[in-house]
């Protein structure tokens, strides 16, 4: 399955910094848990370094890989639309670094600062049709 977002991580801290938003790099090791499904649902991430593998867990106990997401890309953005728990399982597949921001600052940035805004969308789109793409390819 091939990695998905494969542009390197943008500016995103800069701006952080500029706009004095409050963040925070966590690492983890390869095979670590970032957050499991089921987890509160408090912020949203971006990964810095390093690979991270996307899972879900059925009832009844089955994982499905949903993707191998890269530096750049974003883990998280559920809490964007409003959702209290993760939805799947983010490990880290490789040491991996991710800046985290709190939903209510990641929501204000989202209406203030337009670069921001852009590069989510951008994100969102690609995995969107990436996704896409694999179903149909499924089918």
């Amino acid at each position: 399955m091939p990695a998905l977002n494969s542009h390197c991580p943008p500016r995103l801290r800069a701006i952080l910094d500029a706009t004095r938003t409050p963040f925070a790099v966590k690492r983890f090791e390869g095979r670590a848990a970032i957050f499991h499904q089921g987890d509160a649902c408090d912020g949203i991430m971006q990964i810095q370094t390093g690979l991270v593998r996307l899972a879900v867990t059925t009832p009844g106990g089955r994982e499905a890989v949903c993707g191998v997401l890269r530096a750049g890309a974003f883990l998280g953005e559920e809490v964007l639309a409003g959702q209290a728990i993760r939805r799947q399982t983010a490990i880290a597949m490789t040491a991996v670094e991710v800046l985290t921001i709190e939903r209510n600052h990641a929501i204000r940035l989202l209406h203030t600062e337009p670069a921001i805004t852009h590069e989510l969308l951008d994100y969102l789109l690609e995995r969107h049709a990436r996704l896409e793409a694999d179903l149909c390819d499924q089918l």
